[in-house]
């Protein structure tokens, strides 16, 4: 990873302030979320506002903004917190294009991470993604994810079907960046 992001990169806990123009902009933005399940929905201050509101309230969730030189750039999240089980699915996004490919993605998850396994409690984190997402499959490895299994012809993307492969890390192959 590249460690001159490293210092440059935070994440914290998302608030309703943090609702912006940029932010539903990025989720209006299909290049950014052609990966999503938001690839279908129009976005709004309002909607993004609720949604906020709604992950504040969720015990089961932590939604993180990603911050960059103290801009607001992405968000990730744990979420489908299972503290029975102790996992959880991590999901994530850059909405800055030009921030895209410089491993702030990697660093933000790492951080995630961090929170899930030592301050949540979590053994166990996953995630799903479109198996044609290979920026994804390289942010996820490069926080030492493995490839643990995929549903064929799971997602609709462009007119064809393409899997949905699982990634997992366990607390034990976490390593803090």
């Amino acid at each position: 990873m590249k460690k001159t992001y490293l210092k440059q990169t935070k994440i914290r806990k998302i608030k309703i302030i943090d609702v912006s123009i940029d932010w539903v902009n990025w989720l209006n933005d299909k290049q950014i979320v052609q990966f999503s399940k938001q690839k279908n929905n129009r976005h709004t201050l309002s909607s993004q506002k609720k949604f906020v509101k709604k992950k504040l309230e969720d015990k089961n969730s932590v939604l993180y903004g990603i911050f960059f030189e103290d801009n607001h750039i992405g968000l990730v999240e744990l979420d489908l917190i299972d503290k029975f089980n102790k996992n959880c699915e991590i999901s994530y996004f850059i909405g800055e294009k030009n921030l895209w490919g410089k491993d702030i993605a990697s660093i933000a998850i790492n951080m995630a991470l961090n929170e899930a396994f030592n301050k949540l409690g979590i053994l166990k984190v996953y995630a799903g993604v479109y198996s044609n997402n290979y920026p994804s499959h390289r942010v996820l490895l490069k926080n030492n994810f493995k490839k643990e299994g995929d549903l064929k012809n799971f997602y609709k993307y462009n007119n064809n079907r393409v899997s949905k492969i699982f990634f997992g890390l366990d607390k034990k192959n976490y390593k803090k960046i």
